[in-house]
């Protein structure tokens, strides 16, 4: 009984890596061909505290994540600018140059 339960279980997990690899439509030989980092950060008084703190640092995972955060950091400063032209009050105003600063000083333009 325990012989069939792991036989199903290893049969179950080898499908399931299968489909989600063909569904991405990679070649996914290795985990890192694959690998889509998550970015995460944290900010204090709007400067950035951490950034990829999910991954240990000096990890291919953590220096792939940072090399998206600046990405998306770049997408976020746009983004942001382009706000700041469009929104109306102040208040809108405010918040968005506040987020345009905390992201185009980390992405660095």
């Amino acid at each position: 009984m325990l012989r069939k339960l792991l036989i199903f279980k290893a049969l179950i997990l080898s499908l399931a890596w299968c489909f989600t690899a063909q569904a991405a439509n990679k070649d996914c030989r290795t985990e890192s061909t694959c690998f889509e980092p998550r970015v995460t950060w944290r900010y204090e008084n709007w400067t950035f505290t951490e950034v990829c703190f999910n991954y240990p640092y000096g990890h291919w995972k953590y220096r792939r994540c940072r090399m998206k955060a600046q990405k998306v950091f770049k997408d976020k400063c746009r983004y942001y600018k382009k706000l700041e032209k469009e929104v109306q009050g102040l208040r809108r105003k405010t918040e968005a140059r506040n987020n345009q600063k905390l992201f185009c000083v980390a992405f660095r333009p």
